[in-house]
């Protein structure tokens, strides 16, 4: 199934903006009409964009810009398959990459309602921390509708298929940590199954605190984003960066556009924190 079948098949109105890339207007919501754009790279897979609203400013000065760029990276740690990219030195969105072969209708309708739901905030509601949690939770009770698992079926699934594989898997307690020897270095991966997607987990070589290295390392970070397939890198609570990479289930033609990715982006982070261009 192409981009275009599976568009109809969600049962989503659509139409072609040009050259394979469409337009999905979502009504409803704070802001009335959220207008998504969906296309495919030549690897196969499908990258779904909710542009936020304008951000905040005061006297033609950009307000809260920090703050907003913290939680947008904090959002794309919590969200179901959502990370934060940047698109122009002022535009930010939400955006979903997904593996086609890992689609199907109903999955595809599931994250572009639900990116639709994440992104519903009003240029003033970007300020405010509830809006952003009530987003995120409006948008994960959006995704459950159409996608929910058992998770100890899904990590007994994961478990099951790396080894399969060929991975070394180690669990212990509540964790479960792959070992990956790729050409771009060798890294852990930590499984983390949930009720509507199954994360891979990276961390950097060391801790590398985002909101602390200021505004600059953070707006790089959410380029680096915007330039990765799949792959997203977000903070945690103390605002230390992760990397990850989601899907509705592991599958053995899947992990090696997994582990490129991760390590491509693992890399990429890592020279963006030695290299010091974003101070």
């Amino acid at each position: 199934m192409d981009l275009p079948e599976l568009l109809v098949a969600s049962g989503l109105d659509h139409h072609e903006i040009h050259g394979g890339e469409f337009e999905i207007p979502i009504p409803g919501g704070q802001r009335k009409r959220t207008v998504l754009t969906v296309s495919a790279s030549s690897e196969q897979v499908v990258r779904i964009v909710a542009p936020l609203d304008r951000l905040p400013s005061r006297w033609g000065k950009p307000r809260g810009r920090p703050l907003i760029l913290e939680r947008l990276l904090q959002l794309t740690r919590r969200a179901s398959y959502a990370k934060a990219i940047a698109q122009g030195p002022n535009a930010f969105a939400l955006a979903a990459d997904l593996p086609m072969a890992a689609l199907t209708p109903r999955l595809s309708r599931g994250v572009i309602l639900s990116l639709a739901s994440l992104g519903d905030m009003k240029t003033d509601q970007l300020l405010k921390a509830r809006w952003w949690e009530d987003s995120r939770v409006k948008a994960l009770q959006v995704l459950d509708d159409y996608e929910s698992f058992d998770v100890a079926e899904a990590r007994r699934g994961a478990v099951a298929m790396l080894r399969d594989a060929g991975i070394e898997v180690e669990e212990r307690d509540d964790q479960v940590m792959a070992s990956i020897d790729h050409p771009y270095g060798f890294f852990a991966v930590f499984v983390e199954p949930g009720t509507s997607d199954v994360t891979l987990i990276v961390f950097p070589s060391w801790q590398m605190r985002a909101p602390v290295r200021g505004e600059r390392y953070m707006v790089r970070l959410l380029e680096l984003n915007r330039d990765a397939l799949v792959a997203k890198a977000g903070i945690d609570a103390d605002g230390d960066v992760v990397l990850f990479y989601q899907l509705p289930q592991l599958a053995p033609d899947l992990l090696p556009h997994a582990w490129d990715e991760l390590g491509r982006l693992l890399r990429a982070v890592e020279d963006l924190d030695q290299g010091g261009s974003w101070r």
